[in-house]
């Protein structure tokens, strides 16, 4: 049926049966097609204003550049449908089948997307600032790029989706699944990730600075050269994750789980690990100058050259740790306990071990200028070339 350019305003077109018609350019504003059977149909820059389409089939129908804003699509059939650069701002779009869909550089801003499913639909470079996707699925959808700001993913399934340098910045991923999602270079400043699963995540070179990731679980996640700038990572899974050259300056890890993680050169200036859990972490050569590391658990961790300066590690557990030519300068090691801790060539100028626990360390070479190691216990340390002359 060929109804190019008809003029079909307001029309009531309900159950109506139109495969394959062409509709090209069509004026269908506030129409009720409500039902109607548009599978294969030609919409390409059809006007759907305000029109009602719940539940209509429209499978792999042509609305390519159609106008689709504030249409009703609730539950309605879309599954690899052409809407590439769409306009469906403010489109109910709730319960919708968008499997498959290209939605390339399409508008969907104030969209209400809630529980639609969108699985493998391509959302490249689309406009999704403030929708509403809450429940939405979108496993293995391609959003690289897209303009995500302010919108609600809240237990959204993002699981595998492509969301390089896309911009999610204040977006609530609160419970979201994004297990093994790609952030790569992604903005998530100030945004909600509050127990959301990012299980082996590529966060790359991501913006999390400000973020909420209050008890998220970033288990073996891929978080190098990060910027976590004050970040709320309380009570989170790190376990075994790459933080290796992240900038966690001011960040707040409180009882954070970073055990086996990689902290190599990483920045973690005033960083808050109190009760933290670093065993076996690898904090080679990372700055950890004033961090409250205070009860921490860091046994056999690695601090190899370390900047530790004014750190407070009251109380902390450094077993076995290796703190060779770590830098200790004036820091806090009371009741701390160093047994069999290596400290070779440390400096500890000024630190205080008072009742810390150095048995068997190994303190060759180390300089403990002005220490205070009262009640310290240094049964069957090294102290070989010690330097400890006030």
């Amino acid at each position: 049926m060929n109804l190019r350019r008809a003029n079909l305003r307001r029309a009531n077109l309900r159950l109506a049966n139109l495969p394959r018609a062409n509709l090209r350019r069509g004026n269908l504003r506030r129409g009720n097609l409500r039902r109607d059977n548009l599978r294969r149909a030609n919409l390409r820059r059809a006007n759907l204003r305000r029109a009602h389409l719940r539940r209509a089939n429209l499978r792999r129908a042509n609305l390519r550049r159609a106008n689709l804003r504030q249409a009703n699509l609730r539950r309605a059939n879309l599954c690899r449908g052409n809407l590439r650069r769409g306009n469906l701002r403010r489109a109910n779009l709730c319960r919708g089948n968008l499997r498959r869909a290209n939605l390339r550089r399409a508008n969907l801003r104030r969209g209400n997307l809630r529980r639609a499913n969108l699985r493998r639909g391509n959302l490249r470079r689309a406009n999704l600032r403030r929708a509403n996707l809450r429940q939405a699925n979108l496993r293995r959808a391609n959003l690289r790029r897209g303009n995500l700001r302010r919108a609600n993913l809240r237990r959204a399934n993002l699981r595998r989706a492509n969301l390089r340098r896309g911009n999610l910045r204040r977006a609530n991923l609160r419970r979201a699944n994004l297990r093994q999602a790609n952030l790569r270079r992604a903005n998530l400043r100030r945004g909600n990730l509050r127990r959301a699963n990012l299980r082996r995540a590529n966060l790359r070179r991501a913006n999390l600075r400000r973020g909420n990731l209050r008890r998220a679980n970033l288990r073996r996640a891929n978080l190098r050269r990060g910027n976590l700038r004050r970040v709320n990572l309380r009570r989170a899974n790190l376990r075994w994750a790459n933080l290796r050259r992240g900038n966690l300056r001011r960040a707040n890890l409180p009882r954070a789980n970073l055990r086996r993680g990689n902290l190599r050169r990483g920045n973690l200036r005033r960083a808050n690990l109190c009760r933290g859990n670093l065993r076996r972490a690898n904090l080679r050569l990372a700055n950890l100058r004033r961090a409250n590391l205070r009860r921490g658990n860091l046994r056999r961790g690695n601090l190899c050259r370390g900047n530790l300066c004014r750190a407070n590690l009251r109380r902390a557990n450094l077993r076995r740790g290796n703190l060779r030519r770590g830098n200790l300068c004036r820091a806090n090691l009371r009741r701390a306990n160093l047994c069999r801790a290596n400290l070779c060539r440390g400096n500890l100028r000024r630190a205080n071990l008072r009742l810390a626990n150095l048995r068997l360390a190994n303190l060759r070479r180390g300089n403990l200028r002005l220490a205070n190691l009262r009640w310290a216990n240094l049964r069957w340390s090294n102290l070989l070339w010690l330097t400890c002359i006030r």
